[in-house]
């Protein structure tokens, strides 16, 4: 029933996920908002009135409200809700709804203004697990395909999912890249989670939840791929995110609004540096000439922009701060766990893989402890991994 109510608003406020999540805060719920009906409604309304006072969207949702369930003008968006409905009965599928005090999925929990709802396929668990959203353009070029599947394939071993929106060129390397490596990948849709864009990606899309991935979609199922949903669908990626990583986009690229959703939500926003006559890199410069984004090089770059919303993920202290430029002062103390790696490291130059393995860390602890042991100059990320230095 409290899916029913859920979709049932959505429909009537047109998949606007502003108006709903309004909404459903100023009543408390679906249901809340329903019994109350329009007529209660622009008290909470988001946005501004229009010249002639009126607000818009209410009295297009008035209308669909009063035509529930069997006025014409209810006919289409009725029909998705029985679609979406009958889609929630299979196994594996589920529609996860924000609510006050959420805790879960942490990504999500930390934000101000969530997605109110995700249809989701797959295994629910990765939405738990830290994400980093590798993005970039449709015809990307061999040299940004390469680097999106090799990274992909090197953040996955480090314990990380890669999010990206199941398009052709860069998000579809992406996908793969983690895939290959027996990783999780979240593919965000800007359609429902019945259809595939661009169709080519089917058996991608098939292959994603099946390999213990999730699809997931602010869209209900049965909704088709517009251009307008794409925006909002970089946002999702964005907010799942701990950081962005854009491989490749023009100028008009929609990888940088997934960037600049990032930067709202005070994520992390990286960029790879591509050829300066290459039109693929050109919005990727334009945001390191403005200071906007991080260059990255590596995967190792990567992983330390994460490492603060890792630590946060985790519940764990405090970074170690940094010596003043120039400073003499000696490195910090260990970090707890830290000795005992760097016993298992000893002088060798130690790839991910092998110290995950040796180690018998946690990956995402590991990636940590990485990181912190790096802060404070103890090891350094290398030409094949992460080496002790002498003091």
């Amino acid at each position: 029933m409290h899916e029913e109510a859920a979709l049932q608003l959505y429909m009537v406020l047109g998949q606007q996920a502003q108006r709903y999540l309004a909404l459903c805060r100023h009543f408390g719920d679906a249901a809340s908002a329903l019994a109350a009906g329009p007529g209660a409604w622009d008290v909470a309304w988001p946005g501004s009135r229009s010249r002639d006072g009126s607000w818009p969207g209410l009295a297009a949702a008035t209308a669909l409200y009063r035509a529930w369930p069997d006025g014409e003008l209810a006919a289409a968006p009725r029909q998705l809700w029985h679609r979406a409905l009958r889609w929630l009965e299979a196994a594996n599928r589920g529609l996860w709804q924000a609510t006050p005090g959420m805790t879960w999925p942490p990504a999500l929990a930390a934000l101000p203004d969530p997605p109110p709802l995700l249809f989701w396929e797959g295994s629910e668990a990765a939405l738990g697990l830290p994400q980093a959203a590798l993005v970039g353009s449709r015809a990307a070029t061999r040299y940004g395909l390469d680097i999106a599947r090799n990274w992909a394939g090197e953040l996955v071993q480090a314990g990380l999912a890669i999010t990206s929106g199941l398009a052709s060129g860069i998000d579809g390397a992406a996908h793969r890249g983690a895939l290959a490596r027996a990783g999780v990948t979240v593919a965000v849709m800007g359609c429902g989670l019945d259809r595939c864009y661009p169709p080519a990606n089917q058996a991608l899309m098939r292959e994603i939840p099946a390999a213990g991935g999730l699809c997931v979609s602010e869209f209900v199922p049965g909704t088709p791929p517009e251009a307008r949903h794409f925006p909002r669908r970089n946002v999702v990626i964005s907010a799942l995110s701990l950081a962005v990583t854009v491989i490749e986009a023009g100028p008009d690229s929609g990888s940088l609004i997934t960037a600049a959703a990032s930067d709202q939500f005070s994520r992390p926003v990286m960029v790879v540096p591509g050829s300066i006559h290459s039109l693929q890199s050109r919005g990727c410069h334009e945001w390191l000439k403005r200071g906007q984004a991080v260059l990255a090089e590596t995967p190792q770059d990567v992983m330390r922009e994460l490492l603060p919303g890792l630590r946060t993920l985790y519940g764990l202290a405090a970074p170690l701060p940094l010596p003043a430029e120039g400073s003499p002062a000696p490195r910090p103390s260990l970090p707890a766990g830290g000795q005992a790696l760097l016993d298992v490291m000893a002088w060798d130059i130690w790839d991910l893989d092998r110290l995950a393995a040796t180690s018998a860390l946690a990956a995402p602890c590991l990636l940590a402890l990485l990181g912190e042991l790096e802060v404070a100059g103890w090891i350094a990320a290398v030409p094949g991994g992460y080496q002790q230095l002498s003091a």
